[in-house]
């Protein structure tokens, strides 16, 4: 993360400030609550399929734990050392009227982000992050005939991508 962000400045890439974002919330990852975003707040940002799963916020958080994918998306946060993560599904209250403001500034949302987690696998939110809890990504396969090694290739990514449920959602960031 330091190279990125020491690079990014060089070449004038750089996320915007989140401070002109109104009633942005995020998940504070030490508490698991979802609060007030705090002035020139770094966050993450997770872009997913929330699948048949309803709408949640504030008291409609769950005590026990978030949907997989939400709770890999915590640890990769902490684990890249940052504090926030912004989760649509909790942090633009689906009941305020308030709602269209923060839809409004989505595209913005995600740009203010430090960076987006993708998780373009799975059905719904239930599926996880491969490779962070769980789920274990895709391992090569390897074959060896007398000294020569054959190794698998998985497809490109823009294809797994193209075909997602992820890439089929209303907005994707």
């Amino acid at each position: 993360m330091s190279f990125c962000s020491s690079d990014h400045v060089k070449s004038g890439c750089t996320p915007d400030s989140p401070d002109d974002l109104q009633d942005l919330c995020v998940i504070d990852c030490a508490t698991r609550a979802v609060v007030p975003a705090p002035l020139n707040c770094h966050y993450v940002a997770l872009s997913y399929v929330w699948g048949k799963a309803q709408p949640a916020h504030g008291a409609d958080i769950p005590s026990s734990p978030f949907p997989l994918v939400v709770e890999d998306s915590i640890s990769v946060t902490v684990a890249l050392g940052f504090q926030y993560l912004w989760v649509d599904r909790y942090c633009v209250d689906q009941n305020d009227n308030r709602k269209h403001i923060q839809l409004g500034q989505m595209d913005k949302i995600y740009s203010c982000a430090q960076l987006t987690i993708v998780a373009a696998a799975g059905e719904d939110a239930n599926y996880g992050l491969p490779g962070v809890s769980l789920r274990s990504h895709q391992s090569k396969a390897i074959l060896e005939i007398y000294s020569v090694k054959v190794v698998q290739i998985f497809p490109h990514s823009v294809a797994v991508l193209k075909n997602s449920s992820w890439s089929k959602r209303g907005w994707t960031y």
